[in-house]
């Protein structure tokens, strides 16, 4: 019989993405970051959210790249935010393929690849990736279009990688493990809690 400890071990490496899942991630988002360029002025992009903070378990879903757009492309600032978003939607679509779903989410368009020929049990794939329109606005702060709200929100995911960079320094490397067995619980009960991002936020404020 496993020890608790053993048993945590065993459920935590269940859970962290294969050599498979990150180069397929790798090409993938290669190949979205070279369409989008094609599309639009891009300034930089760059990796964020729970993959870049590496918080990220699998199936690996959601893996978000941001476009910071250069000055040339601010114009679209005074427009409605969903125009941005149908923008980013319709330079996706003429450019992936017709396994591929492309759709607007709520601050993002989203790939999902190959979606029909995934269980929901698979490994070793990559299904989606947000692309994130963004304009600075600031030192390492971004304004990103919310089509729920209607309206442009700041961001600054560089904080949020110091910061849980910094709390699994202070944890002696415990912390992202025990956000990936949390978020691994979240998923299994149905997701309880939304988005999965706030396990990481009540997980920062533990003590």
């Amino acid at each position: 019989m496993l020890t608790t400890a053993q048993a945590f071990d065993k459920f935590r490496k269940r859970l962290e993405l294969s050599d498979t899942e990150r180069k397929d991630a790798a090409k993938r988002q290669a190949d979205l970051r070279e369409c989008i360029r094609n599309g639009f002025d891009v300034k930089m992009d760059f990796l964020s959210g729970s993959y870049r903070r590496h918080t990220k378990t699998k199936p690996l879903k959601d893996v978000d790249v941001i476009f910071v757009l250069t000055e040339t492309e601010k114009w679209r600032r005074d427009k409605p935010p969903i125009e941005m978003l149908q923008a980013f939607e319709g330079c996706l679509k003429r450019q992936c393929t017709e396994e591929n779903q492309v759709e607007i989410s709520r601050r993002a368009v989203t790939v999902e690849f190959e979606k029909n020929y995934y269980p929901d049990d698979h490994e070793g794939k990559v299904l989606s990736i947000d692309a994130v329109p963004a304009l600075e606005c600031g030192s390492e702060v971004y304004e990103i279009p919310d089509k729920v709200t209607g309206t442009w929100i700041k961001t600054n995911p560089e904080k949020h990688r110091e910061q849980a960079t910094a709390k699994n320094k202070e944890l002696d490397g415990q912390w992202v493990p025990l956000v990936k067995m949390a978020k691994g619980w979240n998923r299994a009960n149905k997701r309880p809690i939304k988005p999965s991002f706030l396990i990481e936020v009540m997980a920062e404020e533990s003590r």
